[in-house]
């Protein structure tokens, strides 16, 4: 568990990260998944909310790209990030008169949400880079309704040792090459293999997702297993 002074060193370094790849963050997360993120965002909408309900988060909202995607299955949306650029970019997305999403600033470790509002939630992409797993997960637990559902859109660790050694070379090389070609920036893409170095495989998360209260954990597994989409019910 990170200290107080962990995790505010934390998120002031993703919050200047993140303000620094905001203008061409989707154009670059459409690059290097080869053009399959809104497909796999439009599933994990969709697992969240297999029926249409009433009310949806999206934690670590990014530039609102999911949340757009969970608009279409919920009537409210929620968008929520800790880079205010990337608030700032998601808001500028919205048409006139789209009344059913908004978005707004805060913290993923201490949603400011009351207990059991929400019907659905997902991340994208968002739980390698929070300071403490397992509150992001209590708190994602907190804030769904008995019975809500959560999806989680990840990059997966594979198991199978070459595979996962592909998987890091791929993201260790060629993701930062790309990163300086498409969004004039290395260094936050390089955090991407140190990242998932350090992050857990698909049955670690599911584990993780159970010891959090969730049950009914599932995941499914895209683009040769680097990729996951965890399932769970609270």
């Amino acid at each position: 568990m990170a200290t107080d002074l962990e995790e505010r060193s934390w998120v002031e370094a993703n919050r200047r990260m993140f303000g620094q790849i905001v203008r061409r963050y989707d154009r670059m997360n459409t690059v290097m998944t080869f053009g399959r993120d809104a497909a796999w965002r439009r599933d994990t909408a969709a697992f969240a909310a297999p029926d249409h309900c009433t009310t949806a988060l999206d934690m670590a909202t990014g530039t609102g790209e999911l949340a757009f995607a969970l608009a279409n299955r919920a009537d409210n949306v929620f968008g929520l990030d800790i880079s205010e650029e990337m608030v700032k970019a998601a808001s500028s997305k919205l048409e006139a008169g789209r009344k059913n999403i908004r978005f707004l600033v805060g913290d993923g470790l201490s949603l400011p949400f009351p207990d059991a509002s929400f019907d659905a939630a997902v991340t994208g992409f968002a739980l390698r880079n929070v300071a403490d797993l397992n509150r992001a997960l209590l708190e994602l637990y907190r804030v769904l309704k008995p019975g809500g559902r959560l999806a989680c859109l990840e990059l997966s660790k594979a198991s199978f040792r070459p595979l996962a050694a592909l998987h890091l070379l791929y993201i260790a090389s060629i993701v930062p090459l790309l990163g300086w070609l498409v969004a004039g920036n290395t260094s936050a893409y390089r955090f991407l293999s140190s990242s998932l170095g350090k992050f857990l495989t698909p049955q670690e998360l599911q584990q993780k997702m159970y010891d959090a209260g969730f049950q009914h954990v599932e995941y499914r597994l895209y683009h040769l297993r680097s990729v996951a989409i965890h399932m769970a019910v609270k």
